[in-house]
């Protein structure tokens, strides 16, 4: 196996895909998802 000296290219595909698995999505009802009682909010970098 060789290994080209430069990383492979990320395309937005797979970033949006990407997002879309981990994003964290409300219940029924509306409510942010949780851990214990702590609510959970996604960190988008600026």
């Amino acid at each position: 196996m060789t290994y080209a000296p430069e990383p492979p290219e990320i395309q937005e595909s797979d970033i949006e895909s990407t997002k879309m698995f981990y994003s964290l999505k409300p219940d029924e009802q509306g409510n942010l998802p949780k851990v214990g009682f702590t609510k959970l909010k996604d960190y988008v970098p600026s």
